[in-house]
């Protein structure tokens, strides 16, 4: 309950603050960059059964969104990624020598079309197109033909409706929630690369699944 509260605090402070306006003014919401601060809002939640639906550990795969506002619509981009290394270099034991690598990239871009609720609120409907792309590399996986150079390969696209929903804390400054549907197709790839090349094993495995978002995540946009 602590994550709605401080939403609705801010929400609160925005209404109090200066006179109403007209959201859709396009002179307000020609630009706007916004970020997710789902994870900073969380900070302040102890547990995660103060938040449903919302991990204590927060990733988002959107970090980024830029929208440029045309007339009742906006093109909408957005970009995100993910990046971890882990190494031991074993002390003693040679045998658990080694580094491990793997990142992401994620981008979306898209149209949306908008609604002005009040003098505070709006709404969107739109449709985004998503791909996304990554590598890693690790070396730390023991089988009968030794140790090899685990690599990997990411790749995915999909596409698929999205809906929001805004308020405006003033001419400038908003904060937003969104919910989507996407279909996603992805490819995962593997090659064992051992030293003697007739050892080598490759793998491609794909998928095509149906991922829907409730809109917990929470951003903070600025208007330009």
């Amino acid at each position: 309950m602590r994550i709605i509260t401080l939403t609705i605090a801010l929400i609160a402070v925005g209404t109090f603050h200066g006179q109403g306006f007209a959201p859709m003014d396009t002179t307000v919401r020609t630009n706007e960059l916004s970020v997710d601060v789902t994870g900073f809002i969380r900070q302040f939640v102890p547990s995660s059964s103060d938040a449903p639906g919302i991990p204590n550990y927060y990733l988002p795969t959107y970090l980024l969104a830029y929208k440029h506002g045309r007339g009742v619509g906006a093109l909408r981009l957005g970009m995100g990624g993910e990046y971890a290394l882990r190494s031991d270099t074993g002390g003693y034991n040679s045998n658990t020598d080694f580094t491990n690598y793997e990142w992401r990239f994620y981008f979306r871009a898209g149209w949306e079309r908008r609604w002005s609720l009040s003098n505070r609120w709006s709404c969107y409907a739109g449709i985004d197109g998503l791909f996304g792309t990554g590598r890693g590399l690790s070396h730390n996986i023991t089988t009968h033909a030794g140790r090899p150079d685990v690599h990997s390969t990411f790749k995915s696209f999909g596409a698929g409706p999205v809906l929001g929903i805004q308020f405006h804390l003033n001419r400038r400054v908003a904060l937003y929630t969104e919910s989507s549907l996407y279909w996603i197709y992805q490819e995962t790839g593997q090659h064992y690369s051992y030293p003697e090349d007739e050892n080598d094993v490759k793998s491609l495995s794909t998928s095509g699944t149906v991922v829907f978002s409730s809109p917990i995540a929470v951003w903070f946009a600025v208007a330009f």
